[in-house]
């Protein structure tokens, strides 16, 4: 069987992102938000992955992240990709001190080893809030962006690194935990 796969930290329904979520829709632009339980910091997108990697996916995070000690980030600032110009998601920056950039290479490297593509991008840690679907409304969008994008909003503490599966259907995707790696 295959899953479709990604590593990373959950973020959740923190109260500012919620918040902001709520500026982005009152806009009434054309956008697919992301569920305020579903927000995290993709670390590696997998993709298809075959259920019986599963177990050797987690082992190479586990020795990716064996000396990484639970750390902070700050949630800063929106943006959007590709430009404010052309808005296809809106993202509320991170700012992790350099800490998961090494992390980020070292599980591009040793995924290789079970076919998966390495990524070329350097690491841009972000948080999707948004895709959106039509240009509707772009120029309250921009607006808002710009309004927020030096705001810190949310500063927590990153114990867990997770193996995730998405499971998409007609309302969105749904994520699973698969393997869960504590931290220090």
């Amino acid at each position: 069987m295959t899953l479709r796969t990604f590593i990373a930290v959950d973020i959740g329904a923190l109260e500012e992102l919620v918040k902001l979520e709520d500026e982005l829709e009152a806009i009434g632009a054309n956008l697919k938000m992301v569920e305020p339980k579903n927000i995290h910091l993709t670390l590696k997108f997998l993709g298809d992955t075959a259920d019986d990697q599963v177990e050797e996916i987690v082992k190479i995070i586990e020795a990716c992240v064996k000396d990484l000690k639970p750390f902070n980030l700050e949630l800063e600032g929106t943006g959007a990709f590709p430009n404010l110009n052309y808005i296809k998601v809106i993202w509320v920056g991170v700012n992790d001190h350099g800490i998961l950039g090494p992390v980020t290479r070292n599980l591009n490297s040793e995924l290789t080893s079970l076919g998966f593509k390495s990524e070329n991008r350097g690491f841009s840690p972000h948080i999707t809030l948004a895709r959106v679907k039509s240009p509707k409304n772009k120029k309250q969008l921009k607006e808002l962006i710009l309004k927020h994008k030096d705001k810190t909003f949310q500063k927590l503490q990153i114990d867990k690194i997770r193996l995730k599966k998405s499971i998409l259907d007609s309302k969105g995707p749904t994520y699973y935990t698969l393997g869960e790696i504590n931290l220090g």
